[in-house]
């Protein structure tokens, strides 16, 4: 931990670098498409992103591809390994961006409710490709939030012309990230797309909280990032907290669902 001091206030600067062994054998992954009349502008480059993922799944992966509007239709019944390129690319193409809305929270839910009720450890990882314009879009977060740490999901806004405010919005409440894509900057896509995939196969840690035990019961703490939902394995994160008084601080993890940290 970092302190400087300015006037009589002071600013600690915590630095969290998990490192975490872990297994990614069990890999799931859902790429959910939206295929309301919204998408019509993006609705090529939506395709190729889509066949991009699936060209750079590990080859452990397994894998289901869902098309989410006013129905939702998936291609296989359950998640596969194997890789019929010719299929899914037929599949894809029979799709059209007509639907009046994309009810985004009918699969959640169901993927919630079944992760509830199941013993399996294994980590499902939900790719969602949109340009964030959903039906009942606060339902939708409601039930993002209450996914565990076997669930998480991560955000594919196809154009940046979207709704980026809420498609982040969604990664960060369910543990993922959010990905920009932008037609005009295409040699950047594998590089995006590699950088979500990483995620989807890493170990993190899940419901960060950060506990500030002040001496002085008139002090108070200012922390940003407010909230952090999930910690990824090498992957960096920095805490501020403004405070009057910081001495020192001591750790406290549990990387089965949460990590408790406390700041003295």
């Amino acid at each position: 931990m970092w302190v400087e001091q300015c006037g009589k206030s002071e600013a600690a600067m915590l630095t969290f670098y998990p490192d975490i062994e872990s297994s990614n054998a069990d890999m799931n992954i859902t790429l959910m498409i939206d295929c309301s009349v919204n998408m019509k502008g993006c609705w090529r480059d939506v395709i190729q992103q889509t066949l991009l993922y699936l060209q750079l799944l590990p080859r452990h992966a397994r894998y289901n591809i869902v098309a989410v509007g006013v129905k939702v239709q998936d291609l296989y019944p359950a998640h596969f390994i194997s890789r019929n390129v010719d299929l899914v690319t037929q599949w894809l193409l029979s799709l059209a961006p007509s639907d009046t809305f994309c009810s985004l929270w009918e699969p959640l839910y169901a993927y919630l409710t079944q992760a509830k009720i199941s013993s399996s450890s294994a980590v499902h990882s939900i790719v969602f490709l949109s340009n964030g314009t959903i039906t009942y879009p606060a339902l939708t977060l409601g039930l993002v939030r209450e996914f565990g740490p076997n669930i998480r999901l991560f955000t594919n806004l196809a154009s940046v012309e979207g709704n980026g405010h809420y498609m982040r919005q969604l990664a960060k409440e369910g543990g993922g990230i959010c990905q920009v894509f932008s037609s005009k900057e295409r040699a950047k896509w594998k590089a995006k797309v590699q950088a979500v995939l990483g995620r989807c196969s890493e170990a993190a840690l899940h419901s960060v909280s950060i506990v500030w035990r002040m001496y002085n019961s008139g002090d108070t703490v200012h922390q940003a990032p407010l909230s952090i939902n999930s910690l990824y394995n090498g992957h960096r994160q920095v805490v501020y907290g403004y405070t009057k008084n910081c001495r020192y601080w001591q750790g406290e993890w549990s990387l089965v669902r949460k990590v408790s940290v406390q700041i003295l």
